[in-house]
């Protein structure tokens, strides 16, 4: 096979956000990473963002509204709310923290901004049917989004077909992906500040003001951050875990991991090694599938993609990077849709 290597190479911006990422990120210590968010009002001060206090409260009014027409998702959004805040993964603002973000006398500068959410279901996932959509594409009262005032950060993401084509050689794969793995990392709290938000369990209930203290699935830098901290922790656990280092470097799509070994005992230390790296990060991996049940017998049934055993002559398929993909036959399929349109025929159908 022909191998084209072309190296990525970064401009300035770029570069910048390179930089300030290893001179801002730190790491506690039970393992967690904390990344400071690259707002380019550190480049250009004239960069700020307005207030966003009304946009947050108006979409939140609308939420109500459309929760209330539907009691199975208003629990469910109620309780993903309870579980940010059990693991502390969302925090109340206090005094302090009101004191130290007040808005500009002028009006049009702020050091916070305000994220209205939203759920989006998607029925084809077999772990999270509901999500929690925070925009950070909202504008506020002087035109800009945080979106708008952070920076994107170079991508990183390894290529896709690469991932699956590798993938292909070994003869003993396994699949996983980690399980929210933006929800892992901690951004500096100071930053968190960007990422507040309006809620009240019940239409009765005050209003209140919270903050999102990790990286948030919305924002323009999260992709960036959360790749970026993973290849970190190769790096950082290189030593102890040796094999893992081409995994989470090479063997990853986001966070989709698909690896294996030539052997059965390669693949068992490689898989081994992987969720070590992953653990002392305090990223989980879950949604395990393999085409050998050895490499299933060290998972917990509730971190495997199928619950029972590998059943040898199935037809049933997982998701593998957009792929369908048979563990038992250890086969790829496309799944294809037939949508015939009606009235007359045209070129375009």
């Amino acid at each position: 096979m022909e191998e084209c290597q072309s190296e990525r190479k970064l401009s300035e911006l770029d570069q910048w956000c390179e930089d300030f990422y290893k001179s801002t990120t730190t790491r506690m210590d039970n393992g967690k990473y904390v990344v400071r968010l690259p707002l380019l009002s550190y480049l250009d001060p004239s960069v700020c963002i307005g207030t966003s206090k009304h946009v947050a409260l108006k979409r939140l009014l609308y939420l109500e509204r459309r929760l209330v027409q539907c009691p199975s998702l208003r629990q469910i959004y109620r309780d993903t709310i309870d579980e940010y805040l059990q693991l502390g993964q969302m925090e109340p603002v206090n005094a302090v923290d009101q004191m130290h973000h007040n808005t500009n006398i002028n009006n049009t500068a702020s050091t916070l901004c305000y994220l209205p959410h939203h759920p989006v279901v998607k029925e084809s996932s077999s772990t999270t049917k509901v999500r929690i959509v925070f925009d950070a594409s909202a504008k506020t009262n002087n035109g800009r989004s945080l979106n708008d005032i952070l920076a994107t950060g170079p991508a990183l993401q390894t290529d896709l077909s690469a991932v699956l084509t590798n993938w292909r050689f070994y003869k003993y794969a396994f699949l996983a992906d980690v399980e929210k793995m933006y929800r892992a990392i901690n951004v500096h709290r100071k930053d968190a500040q960007y990422q507040r938000i309006l809620w009240r369990q019940s239409p009765d209930d005050q209003i209140k003001e919270y903050y999102c203290s990790t990286v948030m699935f919305g924002t323009r830098s999260a992709p960036f951050l959360a790749i970026r901290t993973i290849q970190q922790l190769a790096d950082d656990e290189s030593r102890n875990f040796p094999l893992a280092v081409n995994v989470i470097k090479h063997q990853m799509y986001v966070d989709d991991v698909l690896s294996g070994g030539d052997t059965i005992e390669e693949a068992l230390e490689v898989q081994a090694q992987t969720r070590g790296m992953l653990n002392n990060g305090t990223f989980l991996l879950h949604k395990w599938s393999s085409n050998h049940s050895q490499l299933l017998e060290r998972i917990p049934i509730e971190h495997r993609e199928m619950k029972g055993s590998l059943q040898i002559n199935t037809t049933e398929t997982l998701k593998a990077l957009g792929m369908f993909w048979n563990p038992a036959s250890d086969e790829f399929t496309y799944g294809i849709k037939f949508d015939i349109p009606s009235g007359p025929p045209t070129k375009r159908m």
